[in-house]
């Protein structure tokens, strides 16, 4: 047992604790010695070192947890970490949880020791060996699933170690969480220009089209028979361009669309439910809007003004944390349209602009 530790060669989990090591060869000395010690004392310090090594690696390389699929709470699992109560075989399990426990791990862990034991002194038939457990699908013999590039970095180089391929590996996963937000932020912003583009080429066609039709350049006013969510996006807000690809589609669609984007934002406190006697006329000619939140280039909609009256207030409270009298509610309840017209009309200067009868 003194030489497995204290003779040992590199490459130990034990190998760079000298203090322990030094303790160790102590305790044996003190057995040989027929001191107070015996050998279930040295064996408990042995695991006693082992679990201290096992959780300083895990601190060590925090990405070895974060890379788990299971859908683990990885603050969970660091506070146990450091958590001194949780007992070895609890902690152990709990990681394995976190990270995803291997079908027949141990067997495959025993089988890639017996064979690098087999090879350590054939530098060729050991890379080999790494490929294969680390690279490959055991089922299929195909390279998994982003190997490629560390696969081919790996065999075509003479002095890079296992070690040094799972260390980019490492920082590449770390990079990639980095850059994340920013892929995802050009991700979306491309989105836009393709949806912007596809209604801008709708309008060119349908604008040609029309002004072929009637000899002259004018533009039928129910191509600008739009919902808020064109005037935002105009605007430069979060809501995306909504298209139909055919006057016959926007009449057919417009309806539906309106009520599930751009319901009122009263909801159960709506006038028309408190009232059954209100007849609302089309509720584009009555719509207003918060004007923090269209400030904000966000809507938020009531179906009329008498609608705001009775709930901006506790919008712009809840929402905004603004205290709101009731005399202000007019000039902080906007006419959407006359939004939509403003809009419009910047990005396209010598519009006319009116609601269709």
């Amino acid at each position: 047992m003194r030489a497995r530790y204290c003779d040992a060669e590199g490459r130990e989990w034990f190998s760079q604790r000298r203090a322990f090591l030094n303790e160790l060869d102590v305790m044996f000395t003190d057995v040989k010695d027929h001191k107070k010690i015996d050998l279930k004392s040295i064996e408990d310090s042995i695991a006693s070192e082992k679990e201290a090594w096992y959780r300083w690696v895990l601190r060590m390389h925090p990405q070895f947890l974060s890379v788990g699929d299971s859908g683990a709470d990885q603050d969970e699992l660091r506070s146990m970490l450091d958590d001194p109560v949780k007992r070895w075989e609890e902690l152990t399990e709990r990681i394995w949880e976190g990270v995803g426990k291997p079908a027949n791990w141990e067997a495959d862990v025993d089988s890639l020791t017996e064979q690098i034991t087999l090879a350590k002194n054939d530098a060729a038939s050991l890379k080999q060996i790494y490929i294969n457990f680390f690279f490959k699908d055991s089922q299929t013999g195909e390279v998994v699933e982003d190997a490629q590039q560390y696969l081919e970095a790996y065999a075509a180089s003479d002095t890079m170690s296992i070690e040094q391929v799972i260390d980019r590996i490492a920082q590449d996963h770390k990079a990639s969480l980095t850059t994340e937000p920013q892929r995802d932020s050009h991700r979306s912003r491309l989105d836009e220009l393709r949806r912007a583009k596809m209604a801008f080429e709708q309008n060119r066609l349908q604008n040609k089209s029309q002004a072929q039709a009637n000899q002259t350049p004018a533009i039928s006013q129910d191509l600008y028979n739009l919902p808020p969510c064109a005037a935002l996006a105009h605007m430069g807000g979060r809501r995306e361009l909504t298209v139909w690809c055919s006057d016959v589609c926007l009449s057919k669609g417009s309806g539906d669309h309106n009520e599930l984007e751009h319901d009122c934002e009263s909801g159960d406190r709506c006038v028309q439910y408190e009232d059954e006697d209100i007849e609302m006329e089309d509720w584009s000619r009555n719509t207003v809007a918060c004007k923090e939140c269209l400030d904000q280039n966000t809507d938020t909609l009531y179906c009329s003004i008498g609608c705001a009256a009775a709930n901006l207030a506790r919008h712009r409270h809840e929402k905004h944390g603004l205290k709101t009298a009731t005399y202000e509610i007019k000039k902080l309840a906007v006419p959407i349209w006359d939004v939509t017209e403003k809009a419009l009309k910047e990005a396209n200067p010598g519009l006319k602009y009116a609601v269709v009868e």
